[in-house]
Order: C-alpha cells, then structure tokens, then sequence
C-alpha cells in the first residue's frame, strides 16, 4: 500500500476536522515501521500547507499496544494539556481515544489510523474519526500475485488498495 499517500490523506483530513486550525499532539511507537514512517512523512508534508496548524509534539513511547502505552500518553497529555487533536499513525490509535475520554474527560478531535476492535464506539459516539486500509485484501493478492509470479507472469512492485474513512456518518457500513 502507499502509506506516504495515505499519510497525505491523513493530513488533510485532520486539517478538515480542526476547520484548518488548532493544535495537535499525538502518538507512535519509538521503533517504528516502514509504513508508520511513511505515512508520518505525508502527514507532515500536508500540514505544512496550513500555518494556523500547530504540531505540538508527538510522544514517542517504547511500549506499542496497551495499558502501558496509556499510561505514557496519559502523562504526555497531562503535561500538554492545550490541544485540539489527537492523532496516532498505528493501530493504538482507537484504544487511546476512547481512554482520552473515559479516564480524563475530554473529548479532543481524534484521527487515528487503523481499525481495530477498538474503534466503534468512539467513532459512532463522533469524537473519533478512523482512517482504515484493507489488510484482509492485502491477503487474498498476496496469494493472487505469489500464483502469478510462479505461473511466470510480472507483477507491480507496488499495488495500492486504496484507505477510507471510518466516521460517525458511515460507521455502519464497517461495524455490523
């Protein structure tokens, strides 16, 4: 998939959600992936283009999923404390909002990538907006592509499938 692409589209949706200004902090893991790099890269292209935007500081943790990652963003918020957006360029980005709200109150903006089991209830409760690729199809063209390389046939490097946006508005489409 093309995460500097989506990283892009990400950008430009947090700006769309702040009315193209606010403040943002967020999340990612210290030890990042490829696809988190990337899709970073775009976010910080995009913004750029919007000066009443302010990227506040993303906190690096070294833990990637759970309680602990909580715990450090926690702390990162409470000394932050001025912010608009929240935003997570992996797929903890649904457990954290929905804990921003149920253990501190608030309800920032929050645009997180990756749907998880997480990510219904504060997307359908409005204050969460998911941006989603397809990893099931991921799947299903590896095994096409893998068949038509053995059967001699020449294949793309690349082979975007594309990401949406999960919101309040089409939350039911993706959570049945």
């Amino acid at each position: 998939t093309d995460n500097y692409k989506a990283g892009i589209t990400f950008g430009e949706l947090v700006a769309k959600k702040l009315n193209y200004k606010g403040r943002v902090i967020g999340t990612q893991a210290k030890k990042q992936t490829l696809n988190q790099k990337e899709r970073m890269a775009g976010f910080l292209e995009t913004i750029k283009k919007y000066p009443d935007i302010e990227l506040v500081e993303i906190c690096e943790t070294d833990e990637k999923v759970g309680e602990r990652r909580w715990q450090a963003v926690k702390a990162f918020i409470q000394k932050i404390r001025n912010f608009d957006c929240f935003i997570c360029m992996d797929a903890s980005g649904s457990y954290i909002a929905g804990k921003i709200r149920e253990e501190l109150g608030i309800t920032p903006v929050c645009v997180v990538f990756d749907k998880t089991e997480y990510s219904e209830k504060p997307v359908r409760d409005g204050y969460t907006t998911v941006l989603a690729q397809r990893p099931r199809l991921w799947g299903e063209l590896c095994v096409r592509r893998l068949n038509e390389l053995c059967n001699g046939k020449t294949i793309k490097e690349k082979e975007d499938t594309g990401i949406y946006e999960i919101n309040r508005n089409n939350v039911n489409i993706f959570f049945k």
